[in-house]
């Protein structure tokens, strides 16, 4: 198939349309991926207690991590509130150290 001069520039010209369409779209979803995290950075507090518990407890991650089984690493990042640990985890956690998982949480109000 043979284009001429001015087959030629509509395909530059149809290639250049869809690229900026597509970075358009990029851009887009790259600035709604930015205000969400803004938003949840902004509202983002501590959920957690348990680095309180366990300095009330005289415990320490890495006893915690050993006593359930998990990386200290883990552990560190739960009692910096960097990951939250799940439910099944939480309540584990509480029963290793003998409170009401509630105890383990941060108050909403």
């Amino acid at each position: 198939m043979q284009f001429n001069q001015k087959g030629s520039c509509i395909l530059q010209i149809l290639f250049i349309t869809l690229h900026q369409t597509q970075r358009n779209r990029y851009m887009s979803n790259i600035s709604n991926i930015d205000n969400t995290s803004n938003i949840s950075n902004i509202t983002k507090g501590d959920i957690n207690r348990l680095k309180v518990v366990l300095v009330e407890q005289k415990r320490t991650a890495k006893w915690l991590a050993e006593k359930i089984g998990r990386d200290p690493a883990t552990v560190s990042k739960w009692c910096t509130n960097i990951v939250q640990p799940n439910l099944d985890t939480l309540r584990q956690v509480a029963v290793i150290l003998d409170v009401d998982i509630r105890d383990l949480l941060c108050p909403t109000k």
